[in-house]
């Protein structure tokens, strides 16, 4: 599976090459390879395919289908002028390019995509993005894929930016196939190179892209990219954030103006500027990317607390609190929507919302009485935690991770494919189901938790549906449905601070009040109701 090596010497100025199937074009190259124009023009013989559709769909629109012009006597040969792996190589950044590129964009635009700068991606680069790639494509072999992608990095020496990014997609992916510490490995590799390269200095993005402001701005996604895996992870292993306090002085990424540009010009604009937001004059609208940045660095104060009781005082708690919740009182209005108009998800913005209601779940969970329903195991997204003193009554705490998590639903219920968003949201998933199914257990609701049921069902459908992607989220989907299982088996038990264990669960089904039987049958029913409205239909894998 490997993509052959490019040798071609790098040209700065040179005219993206073809495909090999397309007819070289005849336009006049523009005066920089960066021209906006040469890149939107509806040209067929170059700007067509630009990867972000597979290679069948490159095929049908090019002028000779069959990759020769008519009347050429070997038509049996046409298909044999395209190699395989080339093919394949197409069709998986295609399919990043739709499904994961936008939640992670560290790699250039789809607009550069075979140009001189794409050419220069190293094999071991090309062959991350087909790994990943090859999670969204059901005829493809992941674990064949993942076999030559972990022995091509380990026999690599390189300690360039572009290791750092494969490294750094190659740690997201681990993390979604539910491989934690060699995820934490891998990452902690790809910090190691970037702090001994300088990126997170300004001046690493301008002196490493040739001129290209495209080149610039993915380096500076780059190792912000990095700060937010690395939050990411050590909130999901419990780990300290290693980057929390390492002063990161390149310019914060700029927004997309469409699913595939960035802008013009960079930002210019820095960590520490946004973080004085609050008191500016006027207000300045910052890029959705610096959002999804303060809100891992708040997840950082929560992580920061401890699970001990002695290691949070109320004040320390209070002021995680008041930074959560002006994050929220500080967006612009323009950024409170994760969804526009044409019904495209921003999805640094979505990330970003979804981060600040985890950490308010994190914050809130141990000092409520949702931690007297003990219902979780151990999972790469949860783990059972420790009662933590509350700095107000235990029934607000509870409010508030209710809301957090009542808030996840709601972006769990958006219209757009599950598959676009970061493998991350499974986790965020999974935090929100756990809060319901406590909230079921603990709290004596009018209707019965009727309302949360159904929100359960969503959560669980979801994974059900991600799961078909990701590994990570099939064996927590088994866990919830169990946790639910026991829970909508005793039903909601008020105030009542027992704890429904899965020791409970398994002691129901050998007394003589309660049957219990290994038969799911009706929670899949009600799971596959959720997937074949919501996930199932939305998310389109290539064949």
């Amino acid at each position: 599976m490997e993509y052959p090596a490019n040798t071609n010497t790098f040209n700065p100025t040179a005219k993206p090459q073809t495909l090999q199937f397309l007819p070289r074009s005849v336009t006049t190259p523009p005066e920089s390879m960066y021209d906006e124009g040469y890149y939107t023009q509806a040209s067929v013989e170059v700007t067509l395919p630009l990867g972000c559709i597979d290679a069948q769909t490159v095929i049908e629109k090019s002028p000779h289908p069959n990759g020769l012009a008519d009347g050429h006597p070997d038509t049996s040969r046409s298909l044999a002028l395209v190699d395989s792996k080339k093919i394949a190589f197409e069709q998986s950044l295609g399919v990043y390019y739709r499904h994961f590129h936008d939640s992670h964009p560290i790699l250039l635009p789809r607009k550069l995509l075979f140009s001189a700068l794409f050419e220069q991606y190293p094999s071991y680069l090309k062959n991350m993005i087909q790994f990943i790639g090859s999670h969204y494509e059901l005829s493809a072999s992941t674990e064949t894929v993942s076999a030559t992608i972990g022995h091509e990095l380990s026999n690599e020496s390189a300690t360039d930016g572009y290791m750092v990014q494969a490294l750094l997609l190659y740690a997201i992916a681990l993390h979604a196939r539910d491989e934690q510490t060699r995820a934490r490995q891998i990452l902690s590799s790809a910090i190691k190179i970037a702090l001994e390269l300088g990126m997170h200095r300004e001046g690493f993005a301008v002196d490493n892209s040739y001129g290209s402001q495209y080149l610039a701005e993915c380096w500076r996604r780059t190792v912000w990219e990095l700060y937010v895996v690395d939050g990411m992870l050590s909130f999901h292993m419990h780990e300290q954030h290693r980057l929390f306090n390492e002063d990161i002085e390149a310019f914060l990424p700029c927004d997309e103006v469409n699913e595939s540009d960035m802008v013009s010009v960079p930002n210019a604009q820095t960590f520490a500027q946004f973080r004085e937001r609050a008191f500016a004059k006027d207000e300045v609208v910052f890029s959705s990317a610096a959002y999804r940045i303060e809100a891992v660095r708040v997840l950082g104060t929560v992580i920061g607390l401890g699970d001990s009781p002695y290691e949070a005082d109320s004040e320390r708690v209070g002021a995680v609190d008041a930074s959560l919740n002006g994050w929220l009182l500080h967006l612009p209005p323009s950024k409170q929507e994760v969804l526009n108009q044409e019904g495209k998800v921003d999805e640094m913005l979505f990330q970003a919302h979804t981060i600040v209601r985890a950490a308010f779940i994190y914050l809130h969970r141990p000092r409520s009485n949702l931690l007297f329903a003990t219902i979780e195991e151990t999972t790469a997204c949860t783990r059972p935690e420790e009662y933590v003193s509350p700095i107000s009554s235990l029934h607000i705490h509870a409010a508030k991770a209710i809301h957090a998590a009542n808030e996840l639903s709601n972006l769990i219920a958006l219209p757009v494919p599950l598959s676009t968003h970061s493998p991350f949201f499974i986790c965020t998933v999974t935090i929100s189901a756990i809060i319901h199914l406590a909230a079921y257990s603990v709290i004596a609701y009018a209707d019965g938790g009727a309302a949360l049921r159904e929100r359960i069902q969503m959560a669980t459908g979801a994974l059900k549906v991600l799961g078909g992607v990701w590994p990570i989220a099939s064996p927590i989907l088994e866990q919830v449905k169990q946790v639910a299982r026991g829970i909508f088996i005793f039903g909601p038990q008020g105030n009542s601070t027992r704890s429904t264990s899965m020791n409970d669960v398994a002691a129901a089904g050998g007394n003589g009040g309660i049957t219990f039987t290994n038969d799911d049958s009706w929670l899949d029913e009600m799971i596959d109701r959720f997937s074949e409205q919501h996930g199932n239909n939305d998310v389109v894998f290539p064949s």
